[in-house]
């Protein structure tokens, strides 16, 4: 467990630092305006990935035949591409009646590249899925930190020499590209992709696994929406200032937690699903890692929540002590949803993804009615803040007790 937790890690912390050491460099060849477009069609890009699988791939890890689980790959993929050329034809009618999309102004080639960007990132992510249900985790690292290398280059040279429109999107799909081709060149002696797939057993896999479509789908697509609510409230209720201090949060806290705790998700989901299919429950090996997870992020979360605005204001200047003030009162969501977001795969591994798509209607209800009542009583900024840290923490934690009950086979 600890040596694949700590591969996941190094490549993550990798992937992640390179971007941000680029950040200078990149600031200086693109606008604030290319910012802004890149960010609207990552936001779009999306919610197509969510709908163009299908999220048959988090089912990869589910069947004991590893012919099957190969045949989900497929129809993952499949999915994928059938889902772009309708979804691409019909933002090509919508672009030639309106010519904007979102208010920003879009052509035939954005349009292009949203298609070839999802297609290319349904491919990596049923790739991933199958990797980590064959315990291929050097993989994975590998090219983890080869996208973010090529993708960061990509951006620089397109920009430099004024080789693409679109530099920024251009960059991602040219890390995506490659490392996909690099990680088929990497596991081309153990891994095989035979499994006599055909429009029958195309149907046969759609329907066996329709679960997936059904719950998955719907609950994921409600956790990106339930991460924007916050956003487009704060904005248009409390100002841009507020919204930047609270933009500067999430960068901060999230970033790296998510780092973490996907790296020991991974594995997470790897050894329980092995252990889940012998013997019906992994409740051991469960609390194994929630004692992990818990006294890993128990000391860096105690620190920002009672010096967050010291923190803040020392780190990134005066002017930056109101986000730390903010970063102490969401220190708890980031604290809970740490520890249940790698455990939170026994959901699909049991098999109780109607239980999961229950959660994610709680959890976005919690955190409409908390902002809907923090506006009707007009709560200035923290009182607001503290409402979505109240709503959101309660969601987590009873995400880890139904994680947990599932580990002992009662749910």
């Amino acid at each position: 467990m600890k040596k694949n937790i700590v591969t996941l890690l190094s490549a993550s912390g990798i992937s992640q630092l390179l971007p941000l050491l680029a950040t200078p460099i990149l600031t200086r060849l693109y606008s604030p305006d290319d910012y802004g477009q890149f960010a609207i069609f990552m936001f779009m890009s999306s919610f197509l990935l969510i709908l163009s699988t299908g999220r048959y791939e988090q089912g990869i890890i589910e069947p004991k035949s590893e012919k099957e689980a190969t045949r989900l790959f497929f129809v993952s993929v499949i999915n994928c591409f059938i889902f772009m050329l309708i979804s691409s034809a019909l933002l090509v009618f919508i672009w030639s009646w309106r010519k904007t999309i979102f208010a920003i102004d879009y052509d035939v080639e954005m349009i292009s590249l949203l298609g070839i960007y999802t297609v290319l990132s349904g491919v990596n992510l049923s790739l991933s899925q199958l990797y980590i249900r064959r315990g291929q985790f050097k993989v994975l690292a590998s090219t983890r930190v080869l996208y973010a290398a090529i993708t960061v280059s990509s951006q620089i040279l397109y920009s430099y020499f004024y080789i693409f429109n679109y530099g920024m999107i251009y960059g991602v799909c040219s890390g995506l590209l490659v490392s996909i081709v690099y990680a088929l060149y990497l596991s081309r002696k153990k891994s095989s992709f035979q499994c006599g797939i055909n429009f029958y057993v195309f149907k046969e896999v759609l329907i066996k696994f329709r679960r997936y479509p059904l719950y998955i789908l719907p609950s994921h697509l409600l956790n990106n929406a339930a991460s924007q609510v916050p956003v487009s409230v704060i904005g248009s209720v409390y100002g841009s200032a507020a919204l930047g201090h609270y933009s500067l949060v999430n960068r901060i806290l999230r970033a790296p937690s998510g780092m973490m705790a996907s790296a020991f998700g991974e594995v997470f989901k790897k050894e329980a699903s092995e252990e889940y299919r012998k013997k019906g429950q992994c409740h051991n090996l469960y609390l194994k890692y929630i004692k992990w997870l818990s006294l890993l992020s128990i000391l860096p979360f105690l620190v920002i929540f009672f010096f967050g605005e010291i923190l803040f204001g020392v780190v990134f200047g005066e002017e930056w002590q109101v986000a730390g003030t903010y970063a102490s009162v969401l220190s708890p969501i980031f604290y809970f949803q740490f520890i249940s977001s790698p455990l939170s795969s026994l959901f699909i591994i049991s098999k109780n993804q109607r239980l999961d798509l229950i959660w994610q209607c709680i959890f976005i209800i919690l955190v409409i009615s908390s902002l809907t009542f923090s506006v009707y009583l007009n709560f200035d900024i923290l009182y607001t803040l503290m409402a979505i840290s109240t709503a959101s923490s309660t969601a987590y934690i009873l995400n880890i007790i139904m994680s947990f009950m599932i580990s002992k086979g009662e749910l």
